[in-house]
């Protein structure tokens, strides 16, 4: 599961989408993207940083996992790349904005079964009302990426998330 951290494309202004349902699409987010201009950055990491990423991992978990499964092996060494401009939101999408998704009938609120993610299980098609504010959490990266092509669709502007380049 993950959190949706943020959706691509150009901005506008807050309008209400006839298809939504009851809850009436809030673009107010589209005017908090911002522009990242084209540029070059580095990329990856040195054998040195991956090495500090396990132990920093070992020391918070008291665990070896992540270098017995060698989770940071597939990162690349560091590079420098260039990536074109983009937009991207500012601030991460709600649970009140994704629940414009599920209250449209596009996707399904999301749900856990484990007694930790109780706090952001959602009753029916509403979230968590003292968490409305808060991230949207528990979704897939389908979901995630529906809502970013749904919110596009609305504004006539393509949307997608982040590449990982971009994040």
């Amino acid at each position: 599961m993950l959190a949706i951290a943020a959706c691509g494309g150009g901005g506008g202004a807050k309008v209400a989408h006839p298809h939504a349902g009851h809850a009436p699409l809030s673009l107010a987010a589209d005017e908090h993207m911002v522009l990242i201009p084209d540029g070059k950055y580095i990329a990856g990491s040195t054998p040195e940083e991956r090495g500090a990423a396990y132990d920093d991992y070992q020391h918070a978990t008291t665990t070896d996992l992540a270098r017995e499964q060698r989770w940071f092996e597939a990162e690349e060494d560091r590079h420098q790349t260039t990536l074109p401009a983009f937009r991207i939101d500012l601030m991460p999408v709600t649970q009140a904005q994704y629940a414009e998704l599920v209250a449209a009938g596009k996707a399904p609120p999301p749900v856990t079964t484990s007694a930790g993610g109780a706090r952001f299980s959602w009753t029916e098609s509403t979230p968590p009302q003292d968490r409305v504010d808060h991230p949207v959490v528990l979704v897939t990266w389908e979901e995630a990426s529906r809502y970013c092509a749904w919110r596009g669709e609305l504004r006539g502007q393509a949307r997608r998330l982040p590449t990982a380049a971009e994040y």
